[in-house]
Order: C-alpha cells, then structure tokens, then sequence
C-alpha cells in the first residue's frame, strides 16, 4: 500500500472535480442566471447537510477495513457481516430522512427560499427533485468510504472523475441543447445519480473478500462499533453546524440573488478542500493501520509530511484567493458585477479555509486513534457562539457576517483545538509542527504573493488575468517548496 500513490491518486479525482467547477459554474450562471445558480447552491448545501445522518458510519467501514487491512488477511465472512449491517442502517436513515424531507417542501419553498423571479412552482418542484438526488447520491458516500479502506483508492478515484464528468458536461449540454431550466438541470442530474450509486457500490461488492453464503445483518456489529460511530457522527453533526448552519440562515435572512453571490465565494474557496481531502482521504486508513499496529515513530513522520504537503499544496492557492479575489472571479466568471459583489467574500472565506484545512491532519490522527472529544468540544462551543452571530448580524452585514465568523471558527480551532490535540506529542515535533510544517511555507508564499500584487496588470483582458495569475500562484508554490525542505526530499526520493 502506497500513501504516496493514493495521494496522487485522491488528488487526480478532487482535482478533476475542482477543474470541472472552474470551468462550467460560469456556464450554469450563464445559462440559468444568478438567482437559480442560488437555487442550485442550496442543492449543495442540503447534500452536505445530510452528512449529519451519515451517523458516522462512513468513516466507522473506511477504519475497520482499513485496520483489518493492517493486521493481516481480511476475514471475508465478518467484514462482508460489517458491510451488510452498516450498509442496511444506512440506506435505512436515507430513505427514512429524505421521506421527512419530501414532507417539508412546501415550508422550505415558502420559509426558508426567498426567490424574487423565480416562481413558486418552479421554487418547489426544483426542491423535490432535489431530494430524489439526494436519495440516489448520499450512499455513494458510505461506497466510497468502503473502497478507501480497502486501499482502492486508485479505483475511487477513477470512478469519481469518470462520474463527475459525466455529470456536469451533461448538465451544460443538457442546459445548452435541451432546455436551460432548473428542472432540466435536476433530471440529468437524477439520472446520473442512480448510475453512479449503482456503479460505486458493485465496483466495492466485487473487492470484498468472497465468501461461501450470503451476509446478514448482525446487531452485534453494531454493539461493537456504536462508540466510535457515535463519536464519529457527534463530530459530523457539529462539523456540519459550523459549515453548513450559516449558509441556512443567510437563505432565510437574504435574498435568492444575495445568497447566490455568497455562494458563489463559499464555492471558490471550498474549492481548497478539493485538495485537502486527498491528503486526507490518503493518510486516515494509514494512519488507523499505523495505530493498530502501534507503529508510532511511522505515524509521526507521515503525520508531519502530511501537514507539510497540505501547507505546500494549499497555502499558495488559498492565499492568491484571498489577496487576488475579484482578479481569481473577473477571470472566472468574467462578470465585474458578480466579482464585485462576492470578491470581498472571498478573501475573507478563503483565509478562513487555509486554517481549517492545515487542521485536517490532526483532525485525521485523532480519528484514527478513536478521540473525538477535544474537536467535538470545541467545534460544538464555536458552533453555539457563532450562530446567532450570524443570525443578528446578516441583516447588517449579508453575507459577510458568516464569512468572518467562518474565519472566526477556523481561527479558534487552529489556535485551541489543534494544541489540545497536539498535547500528548513531544514539544519538539510540536515547534516542528508550527514552525517548519505551516508558517514556513505559508509565510514564503504570502511574501511571494504581496510582493508580486502591485504588479498585478490592470484593465487586462480575462486571458491577460488568467496568465498573470497562474505565473503568481507558481511562484508562490515554488516559494513554499523552497521553505519546506523535507517535502522536496521526499519528492525527490520518489522519482
């Protein structure tokens, strides 16, 4: 099993995931405007808010395969028992949510959405389709996280770009040829939705281990795993809280057309975590296997490369969001309007993603050990502080209240959750952490890019701005890479 490789390999799929929304979320604005693109956004943020009901079984299949991986030859008979039971609990709380969901349609429609062009109908119709989606979508998850346990992740990742592609060239083709509508866009979209579950979850059936009779479904497989499921799931919920809950209140507390243009920032620098979940996605299973073998000198020096190589690969980008923010939307959408709007947004939001996604390693070493208290403590009082701050601030602010209390949150869980995460490790490789993991290479690309801002050509055509940004964010990078020299050694060594 190669960390290195399934790096590359996570980074292949949520790279292509991030090049396909570069390219064609300008397309959706084109074709359905910036209201429905809203509509659209609140899609994404009621898929990301049944993670909630995920019950943290997901993450409970990646660590039991990944930990019978790591102890020798998988027993087929008790881990297709595992699959069967978590996979029938599983599709259990989807239908069982999303049926909940199907019945309160009309109150978000009317409640939650404020639409100022769009009809009521086509409001509600679009929000059912929304939930078949859902339906269909939401235990991918649980498939994915069986193929990362099993090592697969080459494999996964294939079948998210081939799927994501189908997905979302079909939507502007769909959009462009057939009917530029939002429930054009949400057929497709249910159609590839029951392809790629159908897909996902054959291609993980047929790399369990064989076994003479058919599972069943055992409840003392959930006896043994209900502590870490529910740590898990506790850990979910309040993450969900924090990422999710202000982008509810901003729907009720704004317009559709407001709203669009928050989420158009929130999908810019939500971009980074693209990239943070391949690192992420890659050392979890290794770090388990690690753990379960007590291999703590293996785990230390991988957890150190991680934190490197997420600072590396994400500081740079993150940072040209932040001080380049209406250049980065002029040359994505090309609209001076949209940059306008969302451009302070963004900086605020993409700085805010930088602290929580260099936090993703020790969040990963936490799991992996079965804690969750420490990021469940703090996350849930950040939760409980910053809500309402959004809720008395957006009428003033828009949505520039749940960006700097994003910021807010990220800051308070690097600065406290991090150091009561890193309390047991020895002080050395807790300086090593901060000093030569984060700040060495993010403060090498912040001077990179401070320095090369006054340069920045004005009035430039979008090619102008797209090449004049690209040679920024290189040199950044190649700034954080010189910063950071065992990171290069270890590229080096992998030639």
């Amino acid at each position: 099993m190669s960390v290195r490789r399934n790096v590359v390999a996570n980074f292949a799929g949520h790279g292509w995931s991030a090049a396909l929304q570069l390219v064609l979320v300008p397309l959706y604005i084109h074709f359905l405007g910036i209201e429905a693109y809203g509509l659209v956004s609140f899609y994404a943020v009621l898929m990301a808010t049944m993670q909630i009901f995920d019950l943290g079984l997901a993450q409970t299949l990646n660590r039991e395969l990944a930990r019978a991986l790591g102890g020798g030859e998988l027993a087929a008979k008790e881990t297709r028992e595992l699959v069967r039971t978590l996979e029938v609990v599983y599709w259990i709380v989807v239908l069982s949510v999303c049926v909940a969901l199907a019945l309160a349609v009309p109150l978000l429609a009317t409640y939650v959405v404020s639409p100022m062009s769009l009809s009521p109908e086509t409001v509600q119709d679009a929000l059912t389709m929304m939930l078949a989606v859902v339906v269909l979508q939401w235990p991918v998850v649980l498939y994915q996280g069986g193929l990362m346990g099993l090592q697969k992740q080459v494999l996964a990742s294939a079948l998210r770009m081939l799927f994501a592609t189908i997905t979302a060239v079909g939507s502007v083709v769909v959009l462009s040829l057939v009917s530029a509508t939002l429930q054009a866009f949400f057929v497709w979209q249910i159609l590839v939705a029951g392809i790629t579950v159908t897909g996902t979850a054959l291609a993980f059936h047929r790399h369990l281990p064989s076994a003479p009779r058919a599972a069943q479904f055992r409840p003392r497989v959930l006896a043994r795993l209900w502590r870490f499921a529910a740590g898990a799931c506790a850990l979910t919920a309040v993450g969900v809280l924090l990422t999710q809950g202000d982008k509810w209140i901003l729907l009720e507390r704004l317009s559709l057309e407001a709203f669009g243009y928050f989420a158009l920032a929130a999908s810019a620098s939500g971009a980074l975590g693209l990239f943070t979940t391949p690192i992420f996605a890659a050392v979890f299973p290794r770090f388990s296997s690690l753990v379960a073998r007590r291999e703590h000198g293996a785990m230390l020096a991988l957890y150190h490369m991680a934190t490197q190589a997420t600072a590396v690969g994400i500081g740079p980008l993150a940072l040209i969001l932040s001080l380049y923010a209406e250049d980065v939307l002029w040359a994505w959408t090309g609209k001076a309007e949209t940059a306008y709007f969302s451009g302070p947004l963004l900086s605020v939001l993409a700085l805010g993603s930088l602290l929580n996604c260099v936090a993703h390693p020790p969040y990963a070493s936490e799991l992996a050990r079965g804690r969750t208290s420490i990021l469940l403590g703090v996350n849930a009082i950040s939760a409980a502080v910053a809500l309402p701050a959004v809720w008395l601030l957006a009428p003033l602010l828009g949505g520039m209240a749940a960006a700097l209390m994003w910021f807010a949150i990220s800051a308070v869980n690097f600065t406290i959750a991090v150091p009561l995460v890193h309390s047991d490790l020895p002080a050395k490789s807790r300086v090593r952490w901060l000093l030569a993991d984060v700040s060495a290479p993010l403060a090498a690309a912040a001077i990179m890019l401070v320095t090369l801002r006054p340069a920045m050509p004005q009035d430039s055509s979008r090619g102008g701005t797209i090449l004049a940004l690209a040679v920024a964010l290189l040199l950044a990078l190649a700034a954080a890479l010189i910063a950071t020299p065992a990171l290069r050694a270890a590229l080096v060594r992998s030639r």
